[in-house]
């Protein structure tokens, strides 16, 4: 009874229903990672995810966050997901020009791409 009550409010959650719908792609990409990478453990896959993630799909999402009610969640995965790859290509460049470190990279690009995307979301409010 209490499981269909709290699926119930999961649908009709749009917040819940992304990030179960996010924690589901994080386990279907460990699996598939676990199977092409068959002679590693399986921490060794769910690490690797959790960093494609931290670095990529999460801030991705929060660049485009502002575009919500136009797109759904797994056009906005893709979209977001594709500039942040520029965007850490682009901001890593930079960054290393200025002369910040090539260690403090995975922490300040994303913290500036989450910024930004929340920045953008509460402008376009």
């Amino acid at each position: 009874m209490r499981l269909k009550k709290f699926i119930g409010t999961v649908k009709e959650n749009k917040l819940l229903s992304e990030a179960a719908q996010l924690i589901g792609v994080m386990i279907g990409l460990s699996i598939a990672f676990k199977i092409a990478f068959y002679k590693q453990d399986w921490l060794t896959a769910i690490m690797l995810v959790f960093k494609i993630f931290s670095v990529i799909v999460i801030p991705g999402l929060f660049l485009v966050a502002y575009l919500h009610k136009r797109l759904d969640f797994t056009t906005r995965i893709i979209i977001g997901s594709a500039l942040m790859i520029g965007f850490v290509s682009i901001t890593s460049y930079y960054l290393g020009i200025i002369g910040l470190h090539v260690k403090y990279h995975p922490f300040v690009i994303p913290s500036i791409a989450l910024v930004l995307g929340l920045t953008l979301f509460l402008k376009n409010r």
